[in-house]
């Protein structure tokens, strides 16, 4: 399964010349993440508040493509890669959508965690199966 999420790029997301600040996409890469698992009905605050769990990011690589610039509509497309015991590998890709072009690419690693000590655990079964069950082709 894929989420697609759009985000319009705000004078704020841009350098002087126009052009979307690569740690930008860091950002709507987690909004990505996060409508992924809310089309799951996966909700990160439930999971804090009643499963004292939470999710780290270990790992994050991107290749940068083209550059976005002020007032294009960018795609987030999200997926899961890989679920392990106490992680998760999203892909992630960042298209202009008024010509399809990649911008960027990416990798991110999540881990969860105990909430409160913010240690790694396993991720419950219950959850485990939900993201499986829509993931991992």
């Amino acid at each position: 399964m894929k989420n697609s999420t759009k985000v319009k790029v705000a004078y704020r997301d841009t350098d002087a010349g126009k052009v979307v600040y690569y740690a930008n996409y860091l950002s709507w890469f987690e909004l990505g993440r996060m409508e992924y698992l809310h089309q799951l009905g996966i909700y990160i605050k439930n999971l804090e508040e009643k499963d004292k769990l939470g999710f780290i990011v270990k790992h994050a690589e991107l290749d940068f493509k083209a550059p976005a610039r002020l007032e294009d509509v960018v795609i987030i497309e999200t997926e899961i890669k890989e679920i392990n015991k106490a992680s998760i590998l999203f892909h992630q890709k960042a298209i202009r959508e008024v010509d399809q072009v990649l911008l960027v690419e990416g990798k991110v690693l999540l881990v969860t965690v105990g909430a409160e000590n913010l240690k790694p655990v396993a991720i419950p079964e219950k959850l485990k199966k939900q993201l499986e069950q829509e993931t991992c082709d």
